[in-house]
């Protein structure tokens, strides 16, 4: 790694005596480059955004959405209600083939430039088995909020050293009382010197099993076996630490290999005292083996210093922001919190 400029050319150099490679762009201000349709751009106050507005506008004409009005956050749990529980007519291939497209677009903008998108796009694409009519307004308000965010970059923090750190939570069957979902949702997000490099919304395969006797029958009959039980919020909090850690580990190894400075132990930030206290604490012998496997590994990376678990309040984990569908007012202040405004 160099920052010589002679250093930079005399490899590209050499690049080019034994490969076909392309022109050399650097990034400079005022000259943005697009990497798989990212714009990269670097600002006169040394800040770099990384923004995706030129697919998003080709998402929306695709759709017949591109003079849209805009909405503030792409899916409520209201919608999400009315969506779920009014029967629709059941979709045409047509329709399935481009409900299926704008959840996979979403996806894409997802994982590279709009966290903002992964909570939502995460639930919709549960439901792309069968969906009916009745997510045809749904459809367009998510499409709405692309319109938003278009105008949204990733952005990072010049002068920031914190280095890498990892927050984590969950919400334990939180979808339950709207959806009867009983799964739980883990969240995660990793952060390098204050910018947003990883993030996770998810499914975990843990069901809350004391709500109702239906679900208590169906494990006696043995008919849920694929999947693991929470049965406390604590063991949906380990399942989710366990997740998190295991990005966080991905991040700090990509790092170390691009030669950047990273901290061999990386801060872990979780919320829940039970979950700190079965990490901190001595390893039972309990029934739930997948749990005291996961309690198990994260105990050993603890003990070689690869990872240090730091309890925070539950208002300050930015982690949260990945494991609900929120209020207005808290999604528009996550959204701050993860992202900027660009030009």
């Amino acid at each position: 790694m160099t920052t010589s400029k002679a250093d930079e050319d005399w490899f590209h150099k050499k690049l080019r005596e034994h490969y076909d490679v392309k022109e050399v762009k650097r990034l400079e201000v005022g000259k943005p480059i697009d990497y798989l349709s990212v714009r990269i751009q670097l600002h006169m106050d040394g800040s770099i955004t990384l923004d995706n507005k030129e697919k998003i506008m080709q998402f929306l004409t695709e759709h017949g959405m591109r003079d849209c009005n805009p909405v503030r956050r792409p899916l409520s749990k209201e919608d999400l209600m009315e969506m779920v529980n009014n029967t629709g007519d059941p979709f045409s291939a047509a329709e399935l083939k481009r409900y299926k497209t704008i959840i996979g677009q979403g996806n894409w903008l997802a994982q590279t430039t709009h966290p903002t998108l992964a909570t939502a796009t995460s639930v919709l694409a549960g439901y792309s088995k069968s969906p009916t009519s009745s997510c045809v307004p749904v459809l367009h308000h998510y499409l709405r909020y692309l319109q938003h965010a278009k105008d949204y970059a990733l952005a990072n923090q010049p002068g920031n050293t914190e280095g890498l750190t990892v927050e984590s939570d969950s919400d334990w069957a939180g979808l339950y009382s709207a959806v009867g979902e009983v799964r739980s949702r883990s969240g995660t997000q990793v952060n390098y010197n204050g910018m947003p490099t990883g993030w996770n919304s998810k499914l975990q395969k843990c069901m809350g099993t004391s709500m109702t006797p239906k679900f208590e029958k169906l494990f006696e009959e043995g008919n849920l076996d694929e999947y693991e039980i929470a049965t406390a919020s604590a063991e949906s909090e380990l399942h989710a630490a366990a997740e998190s850690l295991r990005l966080g580990l991905h991040i700090q190894h990509i790092a170390q290999e691009l030669g950047l400075p990273v901290q061999e132990t990386i801060m872990m930030k979780v919320d829940s005292t039970a979950a700190i206290g079965k990490i901190q604490g001595p390893r039972g012998s309990g029934k739930m083996k997948h749990i005291d496997l996961r309690d198990a590994w994260i105990q050993r990376l603890r003990s070689k210093k690869i990872v240090d678990i730091v309890k925070v309040a539950g208002t300050e984990n930015k982690a949260d922001f990945f494991t609900k569908l929120l209020t207005r007012a808290e999604f528009c202040k996550g959204e701050a919190r993860l992202m900027t405004r660009i030009e």
